[in-house]
């Protein structure tokens, strides 16, 4: 659940995260499914549609009555409605150093929300992993990416990933990299900030790597998912970063304060990192 919300008009995203879930639940656990909310009327009202339609339950018996749902969400009240009601939630360009500031207030908002019987929320995030000494050239590999989400996708005014990068502090450069790519100017990858780029990935020595996996944890991440990239990203493991040493070369002072380990597990939804989910590698240009 999440890419899907581009395609919808004139509805209220928060409203119809809570009403997915909610009718997703139902069939799973078999019921017969009739709903009116804001977004969904199942079967729909008289004078709508033909008139024909019933409420139905699923035919096929599945084997799990309960499968967890995650819902991608990055906009206050889309978040709190994951927190409230989905088994996890699916950040995009997720920073540990932001999301206490950014996310914070509605992630503790919805899990005040939340139902007692469901399991405290999962939170999955990570970006692209990379192990070796050439930092800025790999990170330089995310920047296409990067330059169409924060420029490309949607028109002023409507993009939400133009509107993170601006809650992150990067009002200025999400103005320009957005400028520029709808303009179709070629520079644009070259705007988009080297220390957001480090932020939302993991590229470094692996004992860098290593304490950036630990900066998410403490931000409140439960569950990586990272794409791994370099010269060769299936050779990555949990062992890689469970063989790194303690002591590395640190970010000389002067440099983005970020690069240094950081606390954050005053986060009220701060739980330990339970495991590692490897999307498919990318190799490096």
């Amino acid at each position: 659940m999440g890419r899907e919300g581009h395609r919808f008009r004139g509805r209220v995203p928060w409203a119809r995260t809570k009403e997915t879930v909610e009718i997703i639940r139902a069939a799973l656990r078999r019921e017969v499914v009739g709903y009116s909310g804001h977004s969904f009327q199942l079967p729909l009202p008289a004078g709508q549609g033909t008139g024909l339609g019933r409420s139905l339950k699923m035919p096929a018996k599945p084997e799990r009555s309960s499968v967890p749902l995650y819902v991608a969400a990055l906009g206050p009240r889309s978040v709190e409605s994951a927190a409230a009601y989905a088994d996890g939630w699916l950040p995009f360009l997720y920073s540990p150093e932001g999301a206490a500031r950014v996310w914070g207030g509605p992630l503790a908002a919805g899990a005040a929300e939340r139902p007692e019987g469901l399991a405290p929320l999962e939170v999955v995030a990570g970006g692209m992993v990379a192990v070796g000494e050439d930092v800025k050239g790999m990170l330089d590999f995310a920047r296409p990416m990067f330059a169409l989400y924060i420029g490309g996708m949607s028109a002023r005014g409507r993009n939400v990933y133009n509107d993170l990068a601006c809650r992150y502090g990067y009002e200025a450069e999400a103005k320009e990299i957005q400028d520029l790519y709808l303009d179709g100017m070629k520079e644009v990858e070259a705007k988009v900030p080297l220390e957001l780029l480090e932020q939302v990935n993991l590229v470094g020595p692996a004992s860098y790597v290593k304490e950036r996996i630990e900066a998410f944890r403490e931000s409140g991440v439960t569950d990586l998912q990272v794409s791994p990239a370099g010269d060769d990203p299936a050779g990555y493991s949990p062992d890689t970063f469970r063989r790194a040493p303690r002591e590395h070369s640190r970010p000389a002072a002067g440099e983005p304060a970020h690069r240094r380990p950081r606390r954050a597990s005053e986060a009220s939804w701060a739980r330990p990192v339970r495991q590692a989910v490897p999307m498919a590698p990318v190799r490096s240009r």
